[in-house]
């Protein structure tokens, strides 16, 4: 195994894989970072990834182990053997020269205190500018007075149909027609009485043809109803016996 290999692994495995660890020397962790502002509040960067290296999470993941034995078709014991082998010799490597850089990959550096330090190469696939998104700056508009004319522009054209310059000092104000007011008059009182009672009139000679429709679709059962309240039971019955009823 080599440096070369080892960094093509790590290309592939980081792009599904959020933890990839180094057997006995650490592990490479992606974290993922919310969109935020610049220090001046004029720059939107958007989300985006950060790739470092934590030599407190040196547990075996096998992934680097499962990778190698499927590239050289060997046991998984074989390949791992041979993946501690060559991590030991990297480790003892980055402890004497303090800095290894994995080909495409990054720079993994040792500080003095025994610390391990990575930089991630820009192009291994998981940042922002990867997935098309770019910084979105605010002060375009404020930075670009034309594009503040072309916007006034559209919007005039929107309006009033015609692309009008807010600037075009040939306008005359006296060109513009005058609107005149609308007056509304006041309502004679004298109309609007008669308006009144005709209404009222209008209003008795509905409800009495309403009550006369009612009286002759339910005659028997308003009649009955006022027999029943002006006769007894037994008056009621003398008069069906004498065909008063």
């Amino acid at each position: 195994m080599d440096l070369n290999l080892l960094s093509r692994f790590l290309q592939e495995l980081i792009l599904d894989y959020d933890r990839i660890s180094l057997p006995s020397l650490g592990s490479f962790v992606v974290e993922s970072v919310p969109a935020y502002f610049s220090e001046d509040g004029n720059t939107i960067f958007p989300p985006n990834k950060r790739v470092s290296f934590k030599r407190s999470e040196s547990w075996n993941d096998m992934l680097i182990v499962k990778r190698y034995q499927k590239e050289m078709n060997i046991s998984e014991n074989d390949a791992k053997v041979a993946v501690e082998a060559f991590m030991a010799e990297f480790a003892a490597e980055l402890k004497q020269k303090k800095n290894i850089e994995i080909p495409s990959f990054g720079k993994l550096r040792s500080t003095k205190e025994g610390n391990y330090f990575f930089v991630a190469d820009r192009k291994i696939g998981i940042f922002a500018e990867d997935m098309g998104l770019e910084p979105i700056s605010l002060k375009i508009l404020n930075e670009n007075p034309d594009q503040i004319l072309d916007i006034s522009e559209e919007v005039s054209s929107i309006v009033g149909g015609e692309n009008v310059s807010p600037t075009d000092s040939d306008v005359d104000v006296e060109d513009i027609p005058m609107v005149e007011p609308v007056i509304l008059e006041e309502e004679d009182p004298v109309i609007m009485e008669r308006r009144k009672r005709i209404i009222i009139v209008l209003s008795v000679i509905i409800a009495i043809l309403v009550l006369v429709i009612v009286f002759l679709l339910f005659k028997e059962s308003i009649l009955g109803l006022f027999e029943g309240m002006m006769y007894s039971d037994e008056e009621m019955e003398i008069l069906r016996q004498n065909g008063l009823m």
